[in-house]
C-alpha cells in the first residue's frame, strides 16, 4: 500500500473526511466497532495488539497515512493526534468520528457525524486552532 500524504500541521477537515471515507469504504457503512474489543482490551485500540493491523476508525486513517506505528495507545484521539502534530481542525473532525464509533454507532453514522461537525464548524476554524476571524 502506498501511504497517502498530507501536510500534518495544516491538515484540513476535508483531509480528515477523505481518510474517514476511505475507512468507511473498506469496512462498510454498517460496520460497528465490536463492543467486545473495548471490553477485552479495556479501551479502543488504534491497532490490534495481536496482529498490528489497524483496529478503530482513527487507526485506519493513520494506517493510510503510514503513521499507525506512531499512534500512542491509551490516549484519546484528539490528544493523540495533536501530540503527533496534526492540526486542531483535523484532530477535532477525527475525534468526532472516533467518539461516535466508541458509542457503538456504525461507521456510516460516525463519518456522517464528523461531516456534520465539519459543515457547522470548519468554515470558521483555522487549521492550527482558534477561529479564522481571530
Amino acid at each position: 500500500m502506498t501511504a497517502t500524504t498530507i501536510d500534518i500541521e495544516n491538515a484540513s477537515a476535508e483531509d480528515a473526511l477523505r481518510l474517514l471515507d476511505s475507512a468507511l469504504k473498506l469496512k462498510g457503512a454498517d460496520y460497528i466497532y465490536p463492543p467486545e474489543i473495548q471490553e477485552t482490551w479495556g479501551e479502543c485500540k488504534y491497532r490490534d495488539p495481536d496482529s498490528g493491523e489497524p483496529s478503530c476508525i482513527v487507526g485506519h486513517a493513520l494506517h493510510e497515512l503510514g503513521l499507525l506505528d506512531q499512534a500512542d495507545e491509551g490516549i484519546g484521539a484528539f490528544v493523540m493526534l495533536r501530540d503527533m502534530g496534526f492540526s486542531t481542525i483535523f484532530a477535532s473532525a477525527m475525534s468526532v468520528a472516533q467518539d461516535s464509533q466508541d458509542n457503538y454507532h456504525t461507521w456510516g453514522e460516525a463519518v456522517s457525524e464528523a461531516r456534520g461537525w465539519v459543515e457547522s464548524h470548519a468554515a470558521t476554524h483555522s487549521p492550527q486552532g482558534g477561529f479564522a476571524s481571530e
